[in-house]
């Protein structure tokens, strides 16, 4: 554990433990005039070169909302360097002993030619060559796994953590169980509070994660309609069928209890379904899914780069959703995640309109964010 930053979190005390196991150097190609053709010599007019990983643009994300708010935990110190830009808390965690170098990520982007004959030409298309992941060693995988349960369960990171998100796969000598490990530490801090502010966890991935999810202390799922897709297929039971998105996500809800499933779909559309309990507690009470169906808009002549739009999303929905005064966030009226998620849906937007992943203007922000729109669909 290595202090980074001094700064206060302006969240009043409320940090947030991004967890990005697999980051990337990240590496963007721009062709503006000629575009990628296969077999042929291609000459990018322009190169990014920065730092990559889903954990990594949340962290950025959040940062530029809340500077200092974030704790990143990450496997590869080789990036640090990289990262010492962001305005992160003054506790980081890495792992120092890995001597695999962490793993390059190389974005091409195919800028739009509207004059060209040929129609493929006329949107801009991003290609993403990923390295394989290095492998850790068990002995480099409990330098960080021993330290992270550790700090959750005592110290200072205890008692000023108040978000946890859970972001992407692991790489080759990290099992799964580590995002168990952890939610079962956070969600153990908050029983020995003896009902305090609850630590809400966003999940991120679903590869693997049904383990984690089974748990039921994940308050908040957040994955494309695609991973909803193949982690239902995973979760589903042989005698049942799932065939509409509401459904796959009302079996995951209902299976591991969780408060909402965040699902984007592209820059077009996203969808969120919330778990109402109505009628009081216990018994006599009931769960309604209440389902938010959103518009995002168009924004293709203005594309630049939509590398880390996702990211983006799931790190500012958490922070936002944080800024309400709750106990348990299954109390809270559920147009405030609603409004969360939104505005995760207009940082994803706006950071595309950027050369670099998961940048955004605050301008873009907010004037994005009043033309998506919002409409609830009822269900029996």
């Amino acid at each position: 554990m290595e202090s980074s930053s001094s700064r206060r979190p302006p969240l009043q005390e409320k940090c947030i433990l991004v967890v990005g196991m697999n980051p990337a150097h990240q590496r963007t190609l721009i062709f503006e005039r000629d575009g990628l053709k296969l077999g042929r010599v291609n000459r990018a007019q322009r190169v990014i070169t920065t730092f990559g990983g889903k954990g990594q643009h949340a962290a950025k994300a959040i940062s530029q909302l809340h500077p200092g708010a974030c704790i990143l935990l990450q496997s590869g110190k080789d990036i640090c360097a990289a990262l010492s830009q962001l305005p992160l808390h003054q506790w980081t965690f890495w792992y120092s002993d890995a001597e695999a170098a962490t793993r390059t990520c190389t974005t091409l982007i195919q800028l739009p030619d509207p004059s060209s004959p040929d129609t493929s030409r006329h949107k801009t298309v991003m290609t993403e060559l990923i390295d394989p992941s290095p492998e850790l060693t068990a002995a480099e995988y409990d330098t960080i796994r021993n330290p992270v349960l550790d700090a959750l369960s005592s110290g200072a990171v205890r008692e000023g953590l108040r978000g946890v998100a859970l972001c992407g796969t692991f790489p080759p000598g990290i099992p799964s169980a580590l995002y168990e490990g952890i939610v079962q530490a956070v969600a153990a801090n908050d029983a020995a509070a003896g009902g305090g502010t609850e630590t809400v966890i966003v999940l991120d991935a679903w590869k693997g994660v049904l383990p984690c999810l089974s748990r039921q202390v994940v308050h908040t799922l957040k994955i494309n309609e695609e991973e909803l897709w193949d982690l239902c297929g995973a979760a589903l039971p042989d005698h049942l069928t799932i065939k509409t998105t509401s459904q796959a996500a009302a079996l995951l809800i209902d299976k591991c209890k969780l408060h909402a499933v965040a699902v984007t779909a592209g820059g077009k559309s996203a969808a969120l379904y919330v778990s109402q309990r109505e009628g009081g507690e216990g018994s006599a009470s009931s769960v309604r899914l209440r389902e938010f169906d959103f518009t995002l808009p168009d924004i293709e002549d203005r594309l630049k780069n939509p590398i880390g739009a996702g990211d983006t999303c799931t790190g500012v929905y958490l922070a936002e959703l944080l800024t309400h005064p709750f106990t348990r966030l299954g109390e809270i009226d559920p147009q405030w995640i609603v409004d969360a998620f939104r505005k995760g849906l207009a940082a994803a937007s706006a950071s595309c309109l950027q050369w670099t992943g998961a940048s955004f203007e605050r301008e873009d922000v907010d004037a994005l964010m009043a033309q998506i729109a919002v409409k609830e669909t009822a269900h029996d």
